[in-house]
């Protein structure tokens, strides 16, 4: 398996009616990103989004399939939210080991 799924056992851990999931996720957002739908907020919203939903999302992360759980977003709203969610890789700031303390 190569790409974003590579080493993921994320597609073995679906419920073996995901599709149905997905399409009925899909109907009911009516084909439309539901980034900025949610109680009016825009929650995963971005500029560059063209209100077209491509990607069935779980809005709260892990392995909740529920279909209540479940949004329609377009891919750039689907990666700002996925980039956002995962751990920052930002070393915490530390004072260089060479540097005098006074």
């Amino acid at each position: 398996m190569s790409g974003k799924w590579a080493g993921s056992t994320r597609r073995s851990r679906l419920p073996n009616d995901w599709p149905k999931r997905v399409a009925h996720t899909r109907d009911r957002a009516g084909g439309r990103c539901e980034g900025i739908s949610l109680g009016g907020e825009p929650r995963w919203h971005v500029p560059t989004c063209d209100g077209i939903g491509t990607d069935c999302d779980h809005d709260r992360r892990g392995d909740d399939h529920e279909l209540t759980n479940l949004r329609w977003l377009s891919r750039p709203c689907h990666t700002h939210k996925t980039q956002a969610e995962k751990p920052s890789r930002k070393r915490p700031n530390e004072t260089h080991p060479g540097v005098i303390q006074k």
